[in-house]
């Protein structure tokens, strides 16, 4: 099953919706609001997700890391 998996994720990543959807107006929350929304979650996966975003972020600073972390944590939440 793991391996059908990465074989449907790797079909999407190569042949699926290219379509990107325009970044929400709001601003992003700040770093800690988000480590305390991840820490809340309580889920292990919302947290690391949200430590990957923000490190990238510290690494190169775009809104877009935030986003994806602040969507995640509400769809994981």
């Amino acid at each position: 099953m793991r391996y059908a998996w990465q074989a449907a994720a790797a079909l999407y990543v190569a042949m699926g919706d290219r379509s990107s959807a325009p970044l929400p107006e709001t601003d992003p929350v700040d770093a800690a609001t988000l480590v305390e929304r991840a820490v809340a979650n309580g889920d292990e996966h919302a947290i690391k997700l949200a430590e990957a975003c923000l490190r990238e972020d510290r690494l190169n600073a775009r809104p877009v890391y935030r986003l994806a972390a602040q969507d995640a944590l509400g769809r994981l939440g």
